[in-house]
């Protein structure tokens, strides 16, 4: 899971074991109370919804909830955004979630994502916080 705050900017990665039920991702999204949830369009296809995308929905009513293309979401990508944008005072980040697969593809997600849709282009550093477990 990657969160970021506009205003800050700071960006939160997460990568945590779940029960089937979600109730971690579900708990972590009403601590968040995100304006936006972008999930890959796979996850919200027609007639192949997951339980994930499902719960999300059903949950946040009054949040809006975006399909991104799953190619948005590569793991390479995302390390390449925390080399180029993270400050150099957490540059110890990359070493902490150079294994974690999920969350640097949702932060390459969510990066591209903004920078697409919101108009805003990272050509600064912004802050990384990496939460353990969840």
């Amino acid at each position: 899971m990657a969160s970021i705050n506009l205003k800050s900017p700071l960006l939160t990665l997460s990568q945590f074991s779940d029960t089937p039920t979600y109730v971690k991702t579900i708990t972590k999204l009403q601590i968040l109370l995100p304006v936006e949830i972008i999930m890959p369009n796979t996850a919200c296809e027609s007639g192949n919804m997951t339980k994930l995308f499902t719960l999300v929905n059903d949950q946040f009513v009054n949040t809006s909830l975006s399909a991104v293309q799953r190619k948005y979401f590569n793991e390479a990508r995302g390390i390449q955004y925390v080399k180029q944008l993270c400050v150099p005072e957490f540059s110890t980040v990359e070493m902490e979630v150079t294994s974690k697969y999920y969350c640097l593809a949702a932060a390459a997600a969510l990066v591209k994502y903004v920078e697409f849709i919101q108009n805003i282009v990272f050509v600064d550093t912004i802050v990384w916080q990496q939460q353990q477990p969840w």
